[in-house]
C-alpha cells in the first residue's frame, strides 16, 4: 500500500505554464500585421485564421510537440486557449492541411518575423575580432535523418542515411537562429540555389543592427563564387579551404620557410607554423591563413615517426588576421554543431512530421521561430539572476529552458473575469520566470 494518497481533483492544474511569455510574442501586432497582410484566410472570417495556425503550431514545437496529432491534448484545454488567444485550438487535419497551402509569401513572412524577435536581444551579442566587433554568422549543413519514410524530397545524405540536409545560419554570442533552408537529402552545401540563400541571409543580417557581419563556413562552402559574393555584399569572412585539388606541399613548405609565428611541443613531438599568403581570385587578391602541423611522436607520444606528418589547414581570410587568430575563431565555430543538436534534438524537429516536402519548409520556419523564443526566454532568465545553478554559462540550453520554465507546473483559476496562473513559490525557477513576465 502506497503512503501517497492518489485522488482526482476538480482544479486545473496545467504542465505547460511556461506558455504566456511565448504568447506575449505572438500575440504581438507586428507578428499579427506580418500574417494578416499575406493570408488567404484572415482573423475573424469565420474558420480559423492563418495567423492562428501559425500561433499553434509555434506553441506546440516550443513544448517539443512536433507531430500533427499532438495537438489533439490541446483541443480542449482551457489555459492553452486563453493564453494563445484562440477562439478554438485547430484540430490536427486541420494544420497538416493549411501547411500544405503555404508558399513562399508565407515563408518570407515567417523569416521577417523571426528577425523582429530578435532584433532587440542581438546588440550585445557582437564579438570582439582583431580589435573590432562583428555579428558572427555561422553557417552549415546538418543532416536530418528521415529514414524508413517515402517523404518528398528524402534522399541519402552524405551521413550515409536517407534524410535530408537543410542549410541553417545562426547570428551573435548566443546563436540565434537566423535561418535556414530545407533542402533534399541529396544536395551538397553549395548546391543550386546557395548564392541566393546567402543573398537573403546577408539582408536579414544587415536588419539587425549596425555592427559589420563576419561570416565563418566550413570547407563545403569553399567556392570562389561564394566568396566573391562576400566581398560584393561587404561582409567580411573565414572560409576553411578545400584542398583536395591542390597539393599540400606547396603550403607545409611555405609555411615552414614564411611563418609568423611557431608554437613547438617537444614533449608531444609537436611543431605548429602559422603563416599568411595570398590568393587571386577573379580581380580581387584575397589573404589566406596557413596552419601547418608536424608531428614527429605518434597520438599518444610513445613512438617517434619515421617520418614527420603534417595536417594542413587553409582559410580564406577577408580581414587578414594572425594565422592564429583565424584559427582560433574557426575551431569556434564548432558550437554551431550544439546548436544543430537543440534544433533537431531539443525541439524534436529532425524528423518532420509531414510528407510534403512544402510543409516541412513552412515547419524548418515555424521551428525557427520556435527556437528563438526560447533563445531569447533562456537569455532572459539569466538577466535575472535567479537561475538556479552556481554554474550556468552565457546561455541556456533549450532542453534547459523547456524542461524548468516551458513544462513547469501551475495551477490556472478563472474567477472575476481576471484568470489567474499560480506558481508554487518553493519551485527554485519561479522567481526568475515571475520576472521575465
Amino acid at each position: 500500500m502506497s503512503d501517497v494518497i492518489i485522488k482526482l481533483s476538480n482544479k486545473n492544474y496545467v504542465n505547460h505554464a511556461g506558455l504566456p511569455f511565448i504568447s506575449n510574442f505572438l500575440n504581438d501586432s507586428k507578428v499579427f500585421s506580418r500574417i494578416n497582410i499575406i493570408s488567404k484566410i484572415k482573423k475573424n472570417s469565420g474558420p480559423i485564421s492563418d495567423y492562428d495556425i501559425v500561433k499553434t503550431c509555434i506553441a506546440l514545437i516550443c513544448l517539443g510537440k512536433t507531430n500533427f496529432d499532438d495537438v489533439e491534448q490541446y483541443r480542449n484545454d482551457k489555459y492553452f486557449k486563453k493564453v494563445m488567444k484562440l477562439k478554438t485550438v485547430p484540430s490536427a487535419p486541420t494544420i497538416r492541411q493549411r501547411l500544405e497551402t503555404y508558399d513562399e509569401e508565407m515563408w518570407s513572412a515567417l523569416r521577417q518575423i523571426s528577425i523582429e524577435l530578435i532584433k532587440a536581444y542581438i546588440t550585445d551579442e557582437a564579438i570582439e575580432v582583431g580589435g573590432k566587433h562583428y555579428i558572427i554568422i555561422e553557417s552549415d549543413v546538418t543532416p536530418f535523418d528521415n529514414s524508413d519514410s517515402k517523404k518528398e524530397g528524402v534522399a541519402r545524405t552524405y551521413k550515409n542515411f536517407f534524410g535530408y540536409a537543410p542549410m541553417m545560419s545562426y547570428a551573435g554570442a548566443s546563436g540565434f537562429m537566423l535561418n535556414n533552408e530545407l533542402r533534399n537529402g541529396d544536395a551538397h552545401s553549395n548546391c543550386a540555389g546557395t548564392d541566393k540563400y546567402f543573398t537573403e541571409t546577408i539582408e536579414l543580417a544587415r536588419q539587425l543592427g549596425s555592427y559589420p557581419l563576419l561570416a565563418i563556413m566550413d570547407s563545403g562552402n569553399d567556392d570562389s563564387k561564394l566568396v566573391l559574393q562576400f566581398i560584393g555584399q561587404g561582409t567580411e569572412f573565414i572560409i576553411k579551404r578545400n584542398l583536395r585539388r591542390e597539393p599540400k606541399e606547396q603550403y607545409i613548405n611555405y609555411a615552414i620557410d614564411k611563418h609568423k609565428k611557431k608554437i613547438i611541443d617537444e614533449k608531444a613531438g609537436i611543431t605548429i607554423y602559422y603563416a599568411q599568403w595570398e590568393r587571386q581570385v577573379g580581380d580581387s587578391t584575397i589573404p589566406i591563413a596557413v596552419v601547418v602541423t608536424e608531428k614527429t611522436m605518434d597520438k599518444k607520444a610513445h613512438q617517434p615517426c619515421l617520418m614527420p606528418q603534417f595536417d594542413v589547414e587553409v582559410y580564406w581570410n577577408s580581414l587578414n588576421l594572425e594565422a592564429d587568430i583565424v584559427e582560433e575563431q574557426y575551431h569556434k565555430h564548432g558550437t554551431s554543431e550544439q546548436y544543430h543538436s537543440e534544433f533537431k534534438s531539443d525541439l524534436d524537429l529532425e524528423r518532420l512530421p509531414s510528407g510534403k516536402f512544402s510543409s516541412n519548409y513552412t515547419i524548418m520556419l515555424l521551428g525557427m521561430i520556435s527556437f528563438n523564443l526560447l533563445r531569447i526566454t533562456g537569455k532572459q532568465l539569466l538577466h535575472t539572476g535567479m537561475v538556479p545553478g552556481t554554474r550556468r554559462g552565457k546561455r541556456l540550453r533549450l532542453r534547459t529552458v523547456m524542461q524548468n520554465i516551458m513544462y513547469m507546473a501551475g495551477q490556472y483559476t478563472e474567477h472575476a473575469r481576471q484568470c489567474v496562473l499560480s506558481i508554487f513559490r518553493g519551485y527554485p525557477w519561479a522567481s526568475s520566470f515571475v520576472l521575465i513576465n
